[in-house]
């Protein structure tokens, strides 16, 4: 299989989004940490929220429009787990 990085987003030869999922959330879950620390350090909820969006939510939904009609359930699913997760660790 081949794949390239277009502006952020990652395209395989088979047109299936699995490479750009892992990308993202590994992206994403290395950001959620960084958002957890804040929490940790003392950020109020309010600020984490923006923090949150702005570097966790934005990188998923960057160039969706483009990507996200080829997602199959079990990607939307991976998703879906990633962000209860976040929200889990992050608010409470």
């Amino acid at each position: 299989m081949v794949s390239a990085k277009l502006l952020g987003v990652t395209f395989c030869s088979n047109l299936k989004c699995d490479a750009h999922v892992k990308n993202i959330l590994t992206s994403c879950s290395q950001r959620c940490y960084l958002t957890k620390c804040l929490k940790g350090q003392g950020l109020p909820a309010k600020q984490l929220n923006v923090v949150f969006y702005a570097i966790v939510m934005f990188r998923i939904l960057y160039a969706l429009p483009a990507w996200g009609g080829f997602l199959a359930n079990d990607l939307i699913a991976k998703f879906d787990a990633f962000l209860t997760c976040c929200s889990l660790e992050l608010y409470l």
